[in-house]
């Protein structure tokens, strides 16, 4: 069988993500099958944020009320905390020049 993504469930059994950050360039990313994967509790139990860098208005047609699970679909800003322990996602707003917070999200753990 072909497969075209990274994100298997296999490889998330065994990763376990707690955040996703999709970088989304063409009107097929994400997949509706691949982010339905993603959101699964069936393929791995517990918590998990995902945020997408710029979700085409293409993609918003066709996988529709399902990309409301997307934490952001926009611009995203990652800083880690001294010490490199933990992280935050910051989502900016790329309508004007000064991309300001639209939301934070975190702090995540590193592990």
């Amino acid at each position: 069988m072909l497969h075209f993504d990274a994100m298997e469930a296999p490889f998330l059994r065994a990763v376990r993500p707690r955040i996703h950050i999709l970088q989304t360039w063409a009107p097929s990313h994400p997949a509706s099958v691949v982010l339905s994967r993603m959101l699964s509790n069936s393929v791995y139990p517990g918590p998990r944020d995902i945020f997408a860098t710029n979700i085409m208005e293409e993609t918003k047609v066709v996988i529709g009320s399902g990309l409301d699970a997307l934490k952001s679909s926009r611009v995203i800003s990652y800083r880690r905390y001294p010490g490199g322990d933990n992280f935050m996602i910051y989502i900016l707003d790329d309508s004007a020049e000064n991309f300001r917070i639209k939301s934070i999200h975190g702090p995540y753990s590193c592990n």
